[in-house]
């Protein structure tokens, strides 16, 4: 199976990784236990480090979208909702 992702001018590399990201861990057939094994296992200490950061972050980023509701993401830009 082949991913791929669609271009975004302007995008940066994080926003693309996401994207990457996205499209690799929604596929249902994808055993995420034995996925986390495989990471826990393979992975050098280093980059295993480097993505528990990036995990943490995203935890407290999705957390601060969910407390904040007049305060929307476009992944570029935060803008304030109308009232």
């Amino acid at each position: 199976m082949s991913y791929s992702v669609r271009r975004v001018s302007g995008a940066s590399k994080e926003e693309k990784l996401a994207e990457k990201l996205n499209i690799m861990v929604s596929d249902l057939n994808l055993n995420l236990e034995q996925l986390g094994i495989m990471v826990a296992r393979v992975l050098p200490e280093l980059t295993f480090n480097r993505l528990m950061v990036v995990l943490e972050s995203a935890e407290f980023e999705r957390h601060k979208v969910r407390e904040e509701p007049k305060l929307h993401h476009d992944y570029r830009n935060w803008r304030f909702e109308d009232e």
